[in-house]
């Protein structure tokens, strides 16, 4: 309600220099400015996010990278000058059309700009964005190793599984997945932040490092993960969700996952108000919610004679049934369509993406520093990618 109420009086829109507005309908623009976020990929190209000065206050734009050019050098913190041509961004023309002007109003973005050249400057990244640099530079070489590993479209399905980026998807693929209701496992969420932070902790552990360290380790590894998928707002949700968490049992306080979303939640919506109602932000706390509840849920529910695979099973679909419920109406707002029979495609998919996201890492490890079992690890992750 609250959403729809921002949106509906345009309390969230990003305002628009008017001397930017003119020379946006004159024709081609010069644009100085600074880099804000990462180069991603999408199944329209590249892509990155722009701050540049005006006289009523700062501008920002999303920027669409011409075709072909290097992205290496495009890091964040950048001082760039881009030439290409501005416009407004577009409203939905039709029911599950992609909204793109709120997309990037929850991104704080007032323009769109299709550059033609991009000039980089060689002036030093500010040491606030260092943390940028270096996550852009770790995922783009997970990346690289999963393209030289793995065919193609095997390589882009496991950067969508593990990092989050699955721009590079062929549009028959990416439908599929939409189709099956398994959108969710190609976008980087709380099980993703949760691994970075477990695989953190047992480091910790062999380590054997206190329990202060251990919690710091877990935070600063979840952390870093939530900038290499591109700080989107699951990942934003499960990182602040998990600081709550381990900054109570460090303080001697109970807490719950309940609790701790609900902080989390009212975290997103005081920093950037505009973020925490997109659809993103929204969905992955209506679903978190939805699977708190189906957790309690089947424990009263499902017989305890069960043997425990059928246990898991029925939480687990349990659990896919209250997400659907829970957003439906939202799916239907933002995509114009909704899955059937997502509940019981995630009754496969579900346990098998968490075997992939860690062979991904595995796999990005050994083509770095164990190139011999490469060629291994990378078998065994495309025999789970094609049963996907």
């Amino acid at each position: 309600m609250a959403a729809l109420f921002a949106r509906r009086t345009g309390s969230l829109s990003c305002a628009r220099d008017p001397g930017w507005d003119a020379a946006a309908r004159a024709g081609l623009v010069r644009a100085a400015g600074r880099l804000e976020a990462p180069v991603r990929q999408t199944r329209r190209g590249w892509r990155t996010r722009l701050a540049f000065a005006s006289p009523s206050g700062a501008q920002r734009a999303l920027v669409w990278l011409p075709r072909g050019r290097k992205i290496s050098d495009l890091e964040p913190g950048r001082e760039v000058v881009v030439a290409g041509k501005l416009r407004r961004p577009r409203r939905p023309r039709d029911p599950g059309d992609f909204d793109e002007a709120a997309a990037l109003t929850a991104a704080g973005c007032a323009w769109v700009l299709h550059a033609q050249t991009v000039t980089v400057s060689s002036a030093a990244v500010p040491p606030s964005f260092i943390p940028w640099v270096w996550a852009q530079r770790a995922r783009l070489s997970a990346e690289e190793a999963y393209r030289r590993r793995l065919p193609a479209e095997q390589s882009a399905l496991l950067a969508g599984i593990a990092l989050g980026d699955a721009g590079a998807l062929s549009n028959e693929l990416a439908r599929a997945v939409r189709d099956a209701g398994a959108t969710h496992l190609l976008v980087a969420s709380g099980s993703n932040v949760g691994f970075a932070a477990a695989l953190a902790l047992l480091l910790a552990l062999a380590a054997g490092l206190r329990p202060a360290a251990r919690g710091t380790l877990a935070l600063v590894a979840a952390g870093f993960y939530t900038l290499m998928a591109g700080a989107d707002p699951p990942c934003v949700r499960a990182w602040v969700m998990l600081a709550a968490m381990i900054t109570a049992r460090a303080c001697g306080r109970e807490t719950t996952a309940a609790a701790a979303l609900t902080f989390a939640a009212a975290v997103m919506l005081a920093v950037d108000p505009a973020s925490a109602l997109s659809p993103s932000a929204v969905m992955s706390v209506g679903a978190c919610a939805a699977i708190l509840w189906a957790g309690g849920a089947a424990e009263r529910v499902v017989p305890e004679g069960w043997p425990r695979l059928a246990r898991a099973a029925a939480s687990l679909l349990l659990g896919s049934i209250a997400v659907a419920a829970a957003l439906l109406p939202l799916w239907i707002a933002v995509f114009g369509r909704a899955s059937l029979v997502g509940p019981f495609v995630n009754l496969i998919l579900v346990p098998l993406s968490g075997p992939l996201l860690a062979g991904g890492f595995a796999l990005w490890a050994a083509d770095a520093w164990w190139p011999l079992i490469a060629p291994v690890a990378a078998r065994l992750v495309g025999a789970g990618l094609w049963i996907f």
